[in-house]
């Protein structure tokens, strides 16, 4: 999957769904847009106009992920809701007008079958760019929210989630992040750690008057700061060495989701 930041940024080709045009109403948003998706374009993507099995009328993802009625309908619903309402599946409200660049992609994120609702809010301003993941239940019949965060993060396909800071006001070259892993049992995504960097060519001295930590420094120039969930007052830098070590223990051999995006607009009244 593409950073969420470059695809605003860097203009991805993205399939401009019908959608976008401002009187398409209340009608269906994927109908619309999945005519357009090729098997071929797709990488760890399960295309929605997929084959069909006779059998269950069901329609058939690549990987063996499959998409039922009921779940396209939800989705659909939501994305309609969210596009005339400005209101999420979880019932938070977003901050955006008719010229966001908000996209979304079904996707089998979290690799157990069935394909999830990922939604990128362009919003209004940093702290309302909004990312999420949901999964519908077709026990309830509701739509479960198994992330939420900023509207810049890759997903992996061993369950981590890679997610930008929104802002970045520290002492590194590296843009500091969070990384959350998949919990199948919770069926959501849990945050890990936090990762902050300090390079000495950029600051030898911080806000609060400490020194760069040559002590912990191996040669890089730079030192690490990974806090994780649940020791957030521990706050210790570590070297390059150590934090390779760290990324390796969660990332290696990890691969890069690739998830198709569409864009959609809003047209909630006073817009």
């Amino acid at each position: 999957m593409k950073r969420s930041f470059l695809i605003f940024c860097l203009g991805i080709p993205l399939l401009i769904s019908a959608c976008t045009a401002k009187d398409s109403g209340n009608r269906s948003i994927i109908d619309e847009t999945v005519s357009e998706v090729k098997a071929e374009d797709l990488t760890d993507y399960s295309e929605i106009d997929g084959e069909t099995d006779e059998s269950s009328g069901e329609e058939l993802f690549e990987d063996s992920v499959v998409i039922s009625d009921e779940i396209k309908n939800a989705y659909d619903d939501a994305l309609i809701t969210l596009r005339t309402d400005l209101t999420l599946p979880n019932g938070e409200t977003v901050v955006c007008d008719e010229s966001s660049n908000n996209q979304y992609s079904i996707t089998d994120v979290d690799n157990d079958g069935v394909p999830e609702l990922v939604i990128l809010i362009d919003g209004a301003f940093m702290t309302a760019k909004v990312g999420q993941i949901y999964q519908y239940d077709a026990e309830t019949g509701s739509m479960h929210l198994e992330f939420q965060g900023f509207s810049a993060f890759e997903c992996y396909d061993n369950g981590i989630i890679k997610e930008d800071w929104s802002h970045n006001q520290g002492y590194g070259e590296m843009w500091p992040y969070f990384l959350h892993k998949y919990n199948p049992n919770k069926d959501e995504y849990e945050l890990i750690a936090s990762i902050d960097s300090w390079n000495r060519n950029m600051s030898k001295r911080i806000f609060n008057g400490d020194s760069f930590p040559a002590d912990v420094d191996d040669g890089a120039g730079v030192v690490y700061y990974v806090t994780f969930t649940g020791d957030e007052d521990s706050k210790k830098p570590i070297s390059q060495s150590e934090y390779d070590a760290f990324y390796k223990s969660y990332m290696d051999g990890a691969d890069l989701l690739y998830e198709q995006y569409e864009e959609f607009d809003v047209i909630a009244s006073g817009n």
